[in-house]
């Protein structure tokens, strides 16, 4: 059995870091920019379309590449093209965020395409520009280091 004391105030709580920071990351104006989340597992594009809302984008989601590819040329054709393209580097028995990026680079040779991966071993992580990606996130990533990478690719203020 333990106690914890904590000291009492009356002092208001501060913003956190977090929200004082996210107002920064995308300007107030329209259009809204656009991301594209593609990855095979549900909770992952789930919780990634959560956060770039969170920091002001609005989002689309896909499982694979090929989905990705057409959804990508789509929006481009329709004049409401994504900001950028967060993409999962494997997809079991499916299109994967390596081969998709070449798709997309054909399209729109300055496509923004960051990769994500847990394999943090996988070359294509270590040399991501020579494969067309601007930028790398690395699962398990939180909303910090998300508002960091797009600050990077996007070349926003954080």
């Amino acid at each position: 059995l333990f106690t914890i004391l904590l000291p009492a105030t009356d002092a208001t709580p501060a913003a956190t870091e977090l929200e004082a920071e996210s107002t920064s990351v995308v300007a107030q104006s329209s259009p809204q920019p656009r991301m594209l989340v593609m990855d095979d597992e549900a909770a992952i594009r789930d919780i990634a379309t959560a956060m770039l809302e969170y920091l002001g984008y609005a989002t689309e989601s896909c499982e694979e590449g090929s989905e990705a590819v057409r959804r990508y040329g789509l929006a481009r054709a329709e004049g409401r093209p994504f900001t950028a393209v967060i993409m999962d580097l494997t997809i079991p028995g499916g299109m994967g965020g390596r081969e998709a990026a070449q798709h997309i680079l054909a399209i729109d040779p300055q496509a923004c395409l960051i990769v994500s991966s847990g394999y943090n071993h996988d070359p294509v992580l270590a040399e991501y520009a020579a494969y067309g990606f601007k930028g790398v996130l690395s699962k398990p990533y939180k909303v910090a280091d998300l508002q960091q990478v797009l600050a990077s690719v996007l070349r926003r203020p954080v």
